[in-house]
C-alpha cells in the first residue's frame, strides 16, 4: 500500500466513525457503544422499569426474611455442637 492509500483507508475511517457520533447524537441509537461492544442493540428502545410502592415494598419484605434466615443458617453453622457432629461424621 502506499502512503496515499493508508491516508484515505484512515480518513474514510476517522469519517464513518464521525458519522457515527453524530447519528447517535441526532437519534439517540447507540450505534457507537454497539460497535464497541455493549451487548444492547442500538435499535431497541430502552425500557425504564419502575416499581410500584407495593412491589417496592414486597421485595422489602422478602429481603428483611431472606436476611433473618441467613443469620439463622449463620448461627448453627457456627454453633460447636454442629462443628462436633460434623467431626464425628467425618470419622465414620
Amino acid at each position: 500500500m502506499t502512503n496515499l492509500e493508508i491516508i484515505l483507508l484512515i480518513s474514510v475511517v476517522f469519517s464513518l466513525y464521525i458519522f457515527g457520533l453524530y447519528i447517535d447524537k441526532q437519534f439517540n441509537l447507540n450505534i457507537i457503544d454497539w460497535l464497541n461492544g455493549n451487548s444492547e442493540t442500538p435499535f431497541a428502545k430502552q425500557k425504564e422499569t419502575q416499581l410500584t410502592s407495593s412491589e417496592e415494598e414486597q421485595k422489602i419484605v422478602e429481603i428483611t426474611a431472606l436476611k433473618a434466615r441467613i443469620e439463622v443458617l449463620e448461627k448453627i453453622v457456627t454453633e460447636p455442637a454442629f462443628e462436633l457432629n460434623q467431626k464425628i461424621n467425618a470419622l465414620k
